[in-house]
């Protein structure tokens, strides 16, 4: 533990040396409990001229990630320049697009002051996603307050047809592996699990063939407001106050980000079949639509329980064996 630590302070000191050559670039800051300083941090604000200096050492450079949306957004954050976007590659999915269907419900709103009274709304939703073919399914909530809220709801209607598997917090590397080894191809019952959007189920899973076959997203994955990112907004406003460009960078895309990355869960191979549901109102708004509509042209609205059972029984009655 003694070596351990050493490293870790020692890392920290050259990274110090890094933010004395950038300090506008880089916040250190403190937390304090009961008088007490109990931890340093050290944050990256801006890293483009960072990423600069390596970049230029080569004749190119790859980006590689299946979430780099919007691409403008990437091309600035990565240090690249927009006016050589012409020079940049973005390649569409390989697998077959009719192997996967896209759903939109922008009717339901996921604000916090609203989640109340929209809550028996996203479960009757949900509980028709996951019925209309025995599979299994993932659930991603804004919270472990709103998981459990949600779980709840299917505990009183009864559902002894759906097996619920829940993330809890603080998961072991056992208890993780555990949980995803329930969601087999074999499962003779729905198998639902309800997880926390941007958590460690939400990106670096495999479960291909019909270990998932849908995701249903909830909401549209704005990150807690707190300091670190209030200083984020606060930099890149001073860039361009007008634009918004500070709440976007600080809140808006690494929350797009979180979506896509949890939608990326079910269409693994190219042999990969299963839906995607975004549930939020806010993607009727710009940016949110805008990259919706770029990424998934083929996407359906939905705009009623009734009309999402139509369209999936379709949709599975579609695909092969």
């Amino acid at each position: 533990e003694m070596l351990d630590f050493f490293y870790l302070i020692n890392s920290f000191v050259l990274l110090s040396e890094i933010v004395d050559q950038w300090p506008e670039q880089f916040l250190l800051y403190y937390h304090i409990e009961k008088d007490e300083i109990t931890s340093l941090r050290i944050a990256n604000l801006d890293s483009r001229e960072l990423i600069q200096d390596g970049t230029s050492l080569f004749r190119s450079t790859t980006f590689f990630t299946a979430t780099l949306s919007p691409k403008e957004y990437y091309i600035d954050l990565l240090g690249g320049n927009p006016n050589d976007e012409e020079k940049i590659l973005f390649l569409d999915s390989p697998f077959p697009k009719e192997n996967r269907r896209v759903f939109i419900d922008s009717q339901i709103s996921l604000r916090y002051k609203d989640r109340d009274q929209t809550l028996f709304s996203v479960y009757s939703l949900v509980k028709t996603a996951v019925s209309q073919k025995v599979g299994n399914y993932f659930i991603f909530c804004p919270s472990f307050e709103y998981l459990t809220r949600l779980y709840s709801f299917f505990e009183q209607e009864g559902h002894p047809e759906i097996d619920l598997i829940v993330q809890t917090r603080m998961m072991s590397e056992n208890e993780r592996q555990a949980f995803l080894e329930r969601f087999q191809n074999e499962n003779e019952k729905t198998t639902v699990g309800l997880l926390v959007l941007g958590g460690v189920f939400s990106e670096g899973i495999d479960l291909v063939g019909d270990r998932l076959l849908g995701a249903i997203i909830i909401p549209a994955g704005l990150p807690q407001v707190n300091f670190e990112r209030d200083q984020i907004k606060a930099y890149y406003d001073n860039e361009d106050a007008d634009s918004r460009k500070g709440f976007h960078y600080a809140y808006t895309y690494p929350g797009i980000n979180r979506t896509l990355q949890a939608a990326g869960r079910v269409i693994r191979t190219e042999n990969d079949r299963g839906f995607i549901l975004y549930i939020d109102s806010r993607f009727r708004q710009t940016p949110y639509r805008t990259i919706i509509n770029e990424l998934y042209p083929d996407k359906i609205e939905i705009i009623s329980p009734s009309q999402l059972r139509m369209q999936l029984r379709q949709f599975w009655k579609e695909q092969k064996p």
